[in-house]
């Protein structure tokens, strides 16, 4: 689960919740990358869940030696290591 922080005049709308199935969250795999864009729009896919801002929140699944990158549209961005290690810049960062 993950929470994103609402735009100010949406702050006080009332909560709600909303079931997307797979088909509405877009999927690549190529070469040992596996990704689901869980939100927003990226890597030319868009998700079909509701954002109120320009986002994305992408699930990825990489093999050992594999690389990917990060839509640059976005000046802040973050990634969650679940499992495994990944190396940023020279820097090691790893999960549970």
């Amino acid at each position: 689960m993950a929470w994103v922080a609402l735009p100010v005049e949406h702050e006080e709308d009332d909560p709600a919740f909303f079931h997307h199935g797979p088909e509405d969250l877009p999927t690549y795999e190529s070469g040992g990358l596996w990704a689901r864009l869980i939100a927003g729009s990226a890597y030319g896919a868009e998700a079909k869940v509701r954002t109120h801002s320009p986002m994305f929140y992408v699930h990825w699944e990489l093999q050992p030696g594999v690389t990917g990158g990060l839509p640059g549209e976005h000046r802040e961005r973050a990634a969650f290591v679940a499992r495994g290690t990944i190396e940023v810049d020279g820097r090691e960062f790893s999960g549970g």
